[in-house]
């Protein structure tokens, strides 16, 4: 009974199937229901005539109690009948599609005429109100989605509009397929002009904090430690020194401990080094590196 794009409100009637099948088992239910009740009336008002010659001594007690237990074999098939009635009933309701809450018909999965199974999708409905956007979050960008400090949705096919957003939902687990994690940014106030399907790009604003990175190739690990080789200025010499690490950023990894702005370190051959090896720079070794980059990778150390 809709189409897609049609707005509809909750009880609206969707689709509705053919009650050929259903009607005819109402009928048969209903018939089984009558005959029940038929044999429910005749077997109490047998009972209550044998009750009387009981009374009067013409039948024993055991006959009475054959009957009384007829009788209420009969009040239970009736019960069972009705219950099944009640059943097929509630069956023809189901052949009814109605909306259970107000929104726009995005999409009609079955025709007229078509036979469905139990569980089929015919209609699908999104739900007027609130728009959301789906994203998928690689790992890597889970923290700075958790730790966003405010979140721009900016769609495609509304240039130099950008709306602002809040996380919803989060999937605990990846996708089997692509090992990206679902979620679902809320639009706090959205536009007439934002349709359903566009396409959206959703953009995770950061506290602005200085992090010390090196290049991943800087990175040795012996013994599960993972180590980088700082090379001494006044002898030219490495030392191993135990770090711990933080998120990737491209190419590089960020250092929590271990590491202060201003040292160098070792980005190639890494895992061929010993301790007190002497090195030298590709470039100018002696030139000092700015604290206030806080780049320690900058300069590019090779072994002797």
């Amino acid at each position: 009974n809709v189409e897609v794009g049609q707005l509809v409100k909750a009880g609206t009637v969707l689709a509705s199937m053919d009650p050929a099948d259903v009607l005819p088992q109402i009928n048969a239910q209903a018939a089984q229901l009558e005959v029940a009740k038929v044999n429910t009336q005749f077997q109490i008002s047998d009972l209550q005539r044998q009750q009387e010659l009981r009374e009067k001594g013409f039948i024993s007690a055991a006959a009475m109690q054959r009957q009384q237990t007829t009788a209420d074999s009969a009040r239970a098939q009736e019960q069972a009948a009705a219950s099944t009635l009640a059943n097929a009933r509630n069956a023809l309701n189901f052949q009814t599609l109605r909306a259970d809450r107000n929104g726009v018909v995005i999409a009609v999965d079955a025709e007229a005429g078509s036979v469905v199974a139990a569980g089929q999708s015919v209609v699908r409905l999104a739900q007027t109100g609130e728009i959301e956007v789906a994203v998928n979050v690689p790992e890597r960008s889970l923290n700075a989605l958790r730790e966003a400090k405010s979140l721009d949705i900016v769609i495609d096919a509304l240039p130099g509009k950008v709306f602002a957003g809040t996380l919803r939902e989060l999937a605990p687990s990846a996708d089997a397929v692509t090992r990206t994690f679902p979620a679902r940014l809320a639009i706090k106030a959205s536009d007439p002009e934002v349709k359903l399907g566009m396409t959206a790009v959703a953009r995770a604003t950061l506290k602005a904090e200085q992090a010390l990175t090196v290049p991943l190739s800087a990175i040795a690990t012996r013994d599960g430690q993972q180590k980088v080789w700082v090379v001494e200025p006044a002898t030219q010499t490495v030392q191993p020194v135990a770090i711990a690490t933080g998120a990737l950023v491209g190419d590089t990894i960020t250092v929590v401990t271990g590491l202060s702005p201003g040292q160098r370190v070792v980005t190639a051959g890494a895992n061929l080094l010993i301790p007190g090896q002497k090195v030298r720079g590709v470039g100018a070794p002696d030139a000092p590196i700015p604290a206030a980059q806080m780049k320690p990778h900058s300069q590019v150390i090779s072994q002797k």
